[in-house]
């Protein structure tokens, strides 16, 4: 009996030992896992978004995306993808097949519109461009996830822009562009608005651009005095003529478009953490300092947070509200 019970207790002593090991051992591994970079996705030509200038790398994205890392106690990894990929597929796929492939563990700048998250259209798909990647075709399909996104932290809205020959005028509403040329570019959703706004009462008043045309060249040179296109268009094309003469009308367009971060589904951890940190980079004005330094309009996210899909005739008829 005292042989057993003297075993039993060294048992208890030696497996106090293995727990204490195992606490430590595990107690390490998260904090491992808490100093892993934070990679986030983003794509290379998108000003006032993130662009780079050879080993510069700048825009609103960028330097929110450095914060977030901060707030997180991470290191931040940028992967820079190309976005010529993104004119042909809406970004939609390839920033998936970036995530589902691993690259990145967050993607930044993404549209939180709800047909594009989920549950992917496609189970398979290559990644968009990036240092180091093989041609198009000698990459590999990979199997896509399910996204989820971020909580909104600014969102996009089409404007008014007006030029020169505008004046003084404010635009506070469509009513008020009586009289003004405007300039349309074919095909754009602006131009489809002026054009058939109250059954065409503008048509005589515009003057059609061909979609490969920027309006806002013709707006600056006259000739035309007013366009209606989106908000951060303007920003970019400042950055590319800083004495331009182009300012911002009043009118913003009810149909806005949060942007955000998206993740796979299985990431949600992370994002939940991302989340904590964009309230608190916004709440403290964080945000809007960024966007201030980064020559960006902010403005602020919109309720729903994820828009509902939308017809091309639904954000027309919401022209007239």
């Amino acid at each position: 009996m005292k042989y057993a019970l003297r075993d039993t207790t060294e048992s208890r002593r030696l497996a106090g030992r293995l727990l204490a090991a195992a606490t430590f051992m595990v107690a390490g591994l998260h904090a491992a896992e808490a100093r892993e970079p934070l990679r986030v996705c983003m794509p290379e030509d998108t000003p006032p978004y993130s662009w780079k200038v050879k080993a510069d790398e700048r825009g609103f994205d960028v330097q929110l995306a450095r914060a977030v890392a901060t707030r997180i106690d991470r290191d931040l990894i940028l992967f820079w993808y190309d976005n010529d990929y993104d004119r042909e597929s809406d970004g939609v796929i390839g920033v998936n097949a970036l995530l589902s492939a691993n690259l990145c563990d967050i993607a930044a700048g993404y549209t939180l519109y709800a047909p594009t998250l989920g549950k992917p259209a496609a189970p398979f798909a290559r990644t968009p461009g990036y240092r180091g990647a093989k041609p198009p075709r000698q990459r590999p399909w990979i199997p896509l996830g399910t996204l989820v996104a971020s909580s909104p932290y600014h969102s996009a809205a089409m404007a008014v822009i007006l030029g020169p020959g505008a004046g003084e005028r404010t635009v506070e509403s469509l009513a008020d562009l009586e009289g003004l040329r405007l300039g349309t570019v074919a095909g754009s959703m602006g131009g489809t608005i002026l054009r058939t706004w109250q059954e065409g009462r503008y048509l005589k008043q515009t003057v059609s651009l061909q979609s490969t045309v920027d309006p806002l060249d013709g707006l600056n040179r006259g000739q035309f005095d007013a366009t209606l296109t989106d908000v951060h268009s303007l920003d970019t094309w400042r950055l590319a003529h800083p004495d331009g003469k182009l300012r911002l009308g009043a009118y913003r367009h009810p149909a806005r478009f949060n942007l955000g971060y998206v993740a796979l589904a299985n990431r949600q951890a992370l994002l939940d953490q991302v989340n904590q940190a964009l309230v608190a980079l916004t709440d403290s004005g964080e945000v809007q300092r960024i966007a201030e330094a980064t020559r960006m309009t902010w403005l602020a996210p919109v309720e729903p947070a994820i828009q509902a899909e939308l017809s091309l005739p639904a954000v027309v008829k919401m022209s007239t509200q």
